[in-house]
């Protein structure tokens, strides 16, 4: 079994590139993009993509480009952002994680040599925290192994988990990621609460510009006695256990800003999580 360790900047790449928090050392690969916003994917700034990229070539790690699944609005913007990224970072950035079939094919076609993963919201396993489901069942890797293992360069599969847990993750030759310490478990967007306060006219609507309120505003919040995290477009859980010894052969723990950002219990609670 090998681990190796990233760390995830997606949909909060302001918050590291101002400066905080220092990137841990153990830090192997440095992911860039979003997972879930076209919208911020498409009009984050130069500056902030720069100050990024910058810091894992000073690091000497390797970059991955995390591109989220465009709506037909942006469809044409994100592939131009995406192009320019490639353009500028093409020696930086390592690898892609895409987040749906459209653009596995997009990226296939237009950047052949790279390697992909595919990403988190592609898994479409349950992920409860009011059930006890520890391990990764593993369909999306039998659908890459069964069915597209000679049609794309595909490296990997990322995955959530609500409780890790040792020996209890399909053995495969293609790479594991594994999201700590959060897990991704549905949409849910920030934005509208974010702009409760501007004038009418500045509040959130789908289709005007963005104006980061995912920077400045997020939510904890209790259900049933489990503990949610609303940031940007989606709520997460914080993931507990310990991943201890596997058979897996290809590990690879990806470690987000979240933590740092905001902490990873809701306020007042006294159970630690990863």
């Amino acid at each position: 079994m090998s681990i190796h360790y990233a760390y995830d900047l997606c949909d909060a790449m302001e918050y590291f590139a101002e400066g905080q928090p220092p990137l841990p050392e153990h830090t192997e690969l440095l992911y860039v993009g979003s997972y879930f916003c076209d919208r911020y994917y498409c009009s984050t700034s130069p500056r902030i993509w720069e100050e990024c990229f910058s810091v894992a070539r000073d690091r000497g790690v390797a970059a991955v480009l995390v591109i989220p699944t465009p709506s037909q609005a942006l469809l044409g913007t994100l592939k131009n952002q995406t192009h320019a990224l490639m353009d500028a970072y093409g020696e930086l950035i390592q690898e892609v994680v895409v987040n749906d079939s459209g653009m596995l094919e997009w990226v296939s076609a237009n950047y052949p040599r790279i390697g992909i993963w595919l990403g988190r919201t592609m898994d479409k396993e349950l992920r409860d925290p009011r059930y006890c489901l520890p391990g990764i069942h593993g369909k999306l890797l039998e659908q890459v192994e069964h069915r597209w293992h000679n049609r794309w360069k595909i490296l990997g599969v990322e995955s959530d988990v609500t409780q890790l847990s040792p020996n209890d993750y399909p053995i495969s030759h293609y790479g594991l990621g594994i999201h700590v310490p959060f897990a991704y478990l549905t949409m849910g967007r920030i934005c509208e609460f974010g702009s409760i306060g501007l004038p009418a006219g500045e509040k959130f609507q789908l289709y005007r510009p963005c104006n980061r309120q995912c920077m400045s505003h997020w939510m904890w919040f209790e259900q049933n006695a489990q503990c949610f995290l609303k940031h940007g477009r989606a709520v997460y859980t914080p993931v507990f256990g310990e991943l201890g010894e596997t058979d897996s052969a290809n590990i690879r723990m990806i470690e987000s800003v979240f933590a740092a950002k905001v902490g990873t219990t809701c306020p007042g609670e006294k159970g630690e999580s990863l």
